[in-house]
């Protein structure tokens, strides 16, 4: 068993030489920067891209009771499997009657397990990469209230070659449509989970387009600018203006910034030109609907 932490609770145990897997810790912010101080005379065009992660590390309102749920510790380093959620008053999800949504899952479904044990929510993971070994172990160990799709969340609904596989297909859906062909119209999606390398800025400007969070009460991503590694220099700050009034958006739709935590992998960084050091490209972030007390 792993050793006692305070104010945390373990739902899933699995120990291998110190890998301990599905927990949820409860735990307090650190301190942070307030966005409204750092935006004063703020012109709303960004003045460089490390003005645009400055941004994301400030907060916008606070989660006073936050919980990480999934990961695991693996010996030596957190997996990045774990997302942060809010229990503050109003945002708190229904016993036995809650609905998440997870798009991007891979090998790692330690979140949504402890989510489904957590409070018996009814969970949709989707993700179209996963192959066909994968998909038969995943289906084959998943809770009665978990649904796996082979389905990619997109800005259009089509049937794309996969790029790495010209043999096969892969079937994209928008957000609307998956809840339409779910039976899910109307209903309230407690936690929305994205993290699709990269894919997250068509998905969301799709989303806002059509008033797709209205029904939303806390959206967990893991954004993603690395590829603009790939891009010409100079696209690089018009790029990330339009995510940065992309966020705006979000932040329009009702809710507010209360995490964002820096992904330090390396193949995560954004590699300025004649800069020494590299300005770190992806983070989760959690945005939480407003209530009086956020």
């Amino acid at each position: 068993r792993p050793p006692a932490v305070p104010h945390a609770r373990w739902y899933v145990s699995l120990f291998c030489g110190g890998l301990w897997e599905g927990q949820a810790i409860l735990h307090t912010q650190g301190d942070y920067v307030l966005e409204s101080e750092l935006l004063l005379n703020f012109s709303g065009t960004l003045s460089s891209e490390q003005q645009f992660f400055d941004i994301l590390n400030s907060r916008q309102g606070t989660c006073h009771r936050m919980i990480k749920l999934g990961g695991g510790f693996k010996c030596k380093s957190w997996s990045d499997g774990d997302k942060t959620m809010c229990l503050d008053h109003g945002l708190l999800m229904p016993q036995n009657n809650c609905l998440v949504y997870s798009f991007g899952v891979g090998n790692d479904i330690t979140f949504e397990d402890t989510i489904t044990y957590f409070k018996n929510c009814e969970v949709h993971l989707f993700d179209h990469t996963i192959g066909k070994i994968m998909q038969q172990t995943l289906v084959k160990d998943l809770h009665s209230r978990q649904h796996y799709h082979l389905l990619g969340l997109s800005d259009k609904n089509e049937r794309m070659k996969n790029p790495h596989h010209e043999a096969q297909y892969l079937e994209m859906r928008t957000l609307d449509q998956i809840q339409k062909e779910l039976g899910h119209e109307g209903r309230t999606i407690h936690y929305l989970k994205i993290d699709i390398e990269g894919a997250e800025w068509k998905a969301l400007s799709y989303i806002l387009q059509h008033g797709l969070l209205d029904n939303v009460q806390q959206l967990s991503m893991e954004l993603h600018t690395n590829h603009l590694n790939d891009q010409p220099y100079e696209t690089w700050l018009p790029t990330l203006q339009k995510y940065f009034e992309t966020l705006r958006s979000i932040e329009a739709a009702g809710f507010k910034r209360v995490q964002y935590e820096v992904n330090w992998t390396l193949s995560c960084s954004l590699k300025v030109p004649h800069h020494i050091v590299s300005i770190p490209a992806c983070g989760e972030i959690l945005y939480v609907r407003k209530t009086n007390k956020v």
